[in-house]
C-alpha cells in the first residue's frame, strides 16, 4: 500500500504589507523616471533655444554686413513727408530675408509675411515659452534686444529719419555685449510687432517665467555670436536686475 504524502500549498497569496511595499517601490521608480525625463526635456528645450539664438544672430550679422556694419533698429516707426506714421518693423522683421533667402519679404507689412515664415516660426521662441499669441495668424516671439539707454538696441518712434542700432565695428567689447536675450511669457509678443521687441532689464525677464530653464537661467546671445546660459544676476556687472550694467551695456568696462 502506497503512502500518500501531502505538501503545503505553494501558491500562497501576497500579504497586504508585501503589496504595499511593491506599490511603494513602483511609485519611487516612477517618480525617479519622471524626474529624469523632465530634466532631459528641459535640457533639450534649452539647447534648441540656444540654437534659435545662433540662427537669429547669424541673420543679424548678415544684415549688418550689408548695411555698413549696423544692426537693425530694435523697433522703428517714423513719420513720412506728409506727417503720417510709417511702420518699419522690429529687429526680427528686418532679418526675415536672411532666414528665408528664397523669399521676398516686405518687413514693413507684418500681415503679408506671416504666411511665408510659418515654416520657421519655431526659431522665434524658446520651446518652453508659455506666452500666448491672442491675435490670429501671428507668430510668437520670445526673444528681445536690449534697448535701454547705453544698450545695443536703438528704437525710433519719432522724427522723420530712420535710425539703425549700433554698428558692429564700434562695439568696444563684442564678447561682453548682449545682442539678444530670452524674454518669455508675454501675450501678443509676436514677430513684426514693435512692442516687446526691446527689453530694458533682466528683472523683466524674471517677471513672467523664471522657470524657462533649469536653475532660473536664461540663454544670452552676445555680439560675437556665442550663446551662454546664465542667471540674470551673472549678467548685470556692478548694476542690479532693475538697473543693469555689465553685459547689458556697450560701455567698455562697467
Amino acid at each position: 500500500m502506497k503512502t500518500i504524502h501531502s505538501f503545503p500549498n505553494s501558491h500562497r497569496a501576497f500579504t497586504l504589507i508585501e503589496l504595499l511595499v511593491v506599490i511603494a517601490i513602483i511609485a519611487v521608480l516612477a517618480a525617479l523616471a519622471f524626474s529624469a525625463f523632465q530634466r532631459v526635456m528641459i535640457q533639450a528645450a534649452t539647447t534648441k533655444s540656444a540654437s534659435n539664438l545662433r540662427q537669429l544672430g547669424n541673420a543679424l550679422m548678415l544684415y549688418a554686413s550689408e548695411n555698413n556694419g549696423y544692426y537693425p533698429p530694435v523697433a522703428s516707426q517714423v513719420k513720412d513727408a506728409e506727417g503720417q506714421w510709417s511702420h518699419l518693423g522690429s529687429w526680427d522683421s528686418y532679418i526675415l530675408n536672411y532666414l528665408l533667402p528664397e523669399q521676398s519679404i516686405n518687413q514693413s507689412s507684418p500681415e503679408s509675411f506671416y504666411p511665408k515664415i510659418l515654416g520657421i516660426k519655431a526659431v522665434f521662441s524658446p520651446p518652453r515659452d508659455k506666452g500666448v499669441v491672442v491675435t490670429a495668424n501671428r507668430i510668437r516671439r520670445g526673444y528681445s534686444m536690449p534697448s535701454a539707454a547705453g544698450m545695443i538696441g536703438v528704437a525710433t518712434f519719432s522724427g522723420n529719419e530712420f535710425r539703425p542700432s549700433e554698428q558692429q565695428y564700434r562695439l568696444p567689447q563684442p564678447t561682453k555685449t548682449l545682442l539678444l536675450v530670452e524674454r518669455p511669457g508675454y501675450e501678443n509678443n509676436f514677430v513684426g510687432r514693435t512692442g516687446f521687441a526691446g527689453i530694458n532689464t533682466p528683472a523683466d525677464q524674471k517677471l513672467r517665467q523664471p522657470d524657462l530653464n533649469s536653475g532660473g537661467k536664461f540663454n544670452y546671445l552676445f555680439a560675437d555670436g556665442r550663446v551662454q546660459l546664465l542667471t540674470p544676476e551673472q549678467t548685470v556687472g556692478t548694476g542690479s536686475l532693475d538697473a543693469p550694467t555689465g553685459f547689458w551695456t556697450i560701455a567698455a568696462d562697467d
